[in-house]
């Protein structure tokens, strides 16, 4: 009986050990974005019930600016959550879209996040936030 067991417990250290051993597989790292996108609003701070231009500037590693780029934002704020569709970029890589703002009774800051993605597939985030007044 002790033999056996000592077999078993043989059999089982070795497994671990064997298992241990095995490298962890990697997984594939996301690519990096193949775009430079800037995004900006027209004014830094404006009054409730107003629309504000949102804008985007798309161009490649080079600086060439990108046409046909789609981009669709996130606009978030307290109690906010709307996605925003831009049209597709124009020939010099710009695309805008006016936002209304909301009725608040006090200051708001909303942030705004866009992510561009061209017809090859390359793509880029963006980040701009700015302030609503009553």
């Amino acid at each position: 009986m002790l033999t056996y067991r000592l077999i078993l417990l043989t059999v089982l250290v070795a497994a671990l050990a064997s298992a241990c051993a095995s490298p962890t597989p990697t997984p594939d790292p996301t690519p990096p974005p193949g775009l430079n996108t800037s995004l900006w609003v027209d004014y830094p701070a404006i009054p409730v019930n107003q629309q504000q231009a949102v804008n985007i500037a798309v161009n490649d590693p080079s600086g060439r600016p990108v046409s046909g780029a789609t981009a669709v934002g996130i606009v978030e704020a307290p109690g906010r959550h709307q996605t925003i569709n831009f049209p597709v970029t124009d020939s010099e890589g710009r695309a805008r879209i006016l936002l209304t703002l909301p009725a608040i009774t006090t200051m708001e800051t909303i942030t705004i996040t866009v992510r561009v993605v061209d017809t090859n597939g390359r793509w880029d985030e963006a980040v701009t936030a700015f302030d609503v007044y009553p």
